[in-house]
């Protein structure tokens, strides 16, 4: 497999010979050959798999091959795939929702994953913020440290950290006195940042507030 002039059901009865081989290296190329088709069908199919395959290696290309395969239809089974226990998985989900959509429903989820614990995870969120709407980014951003959630707020910080871009006083003021020790302790570092860089309205924040 692939033949040439093979139907959407040809690819269905592969696809399933493929997957119900104990054989880990046919399953993984089954997975990856799986987005030459185009088609509902074997987006169910390759979502079926999703949900029983063991090994990471192949988890990660069938996220590949349905943010493909499947489109927009399968968002929630790619957002679903973030919190797979394999990084690689991880990663492939990031790189399949940026392939879908960079609005400010996914943003929340790159952001968040910039706090993951796996490098290549962190990465490949960041790459994707990079390619994303500054503009949205920016307000996706603000609601963030506007939420309840001290996850939220702490992913939001974070990009602020890594992006100096990000950064506005504006946002940061309030982080000051945040119910979150280690946000109010971070938030100052870059307000200090802001004030030794040559931002006048930071250094008055921070002589006022003796930081």
């Amino acid at each position: 497999m692939p033949e040439e002039g093979m139907t959407s059901e040809d690819w269905v009865n592969v696809l399933s010979d493929c997957f119900a081989s104990d054989m880990e290296l046919i399953r993984l190329k089954a997975a990856r050959d799986a987005k030459q088709c185009v088609s509902r069908k074997v987006a169910r199919v390759l979502k079926q798999q999703l949900e029983v395959e063991a090994s990471g290696k192949v988890r990660a290309a069938l996220v590949e091959s349905l943010a493909v395969v499947g489109g927009e239809g399968y968002y929630s089974t790619l957002a679903a795939a973030l919190e797979d226990g394999e990084a690689q998985v991880r990663a492939m989900a990031i790189m399949g929702l940026a392939m879908l959509t960079l609005d400010d429903e996914t943003i929340p989820h790159f952001i968040l994953h910039l706090q993951d614990s796996a490098n290549e995870v962190r990465m490949k969120a960041l790459e994707s913020l990079a390619i994303a709407d500054s503009v949205v980014v920016g307000t996706t951003v603000e609601r963030m440290l506007r939420s309840r959630l001290v996850e939220w707020r702490s992913s939001a910080l974070h990009l602020m950290e890594l992006a100096e871009n990000t950064r506005t006083l504006n946002l940061l003021a309030p982080l000051l006195d945040d119910e979150d020790a280690s946000i109010r302790k971070r938030a100052a570092k870059l307000v200090g940042q802001m004030a030794e860089g040559g931002d006048a309205a930071a250094a008055e924040l921070r002589s006022k507030r003796g930081m």
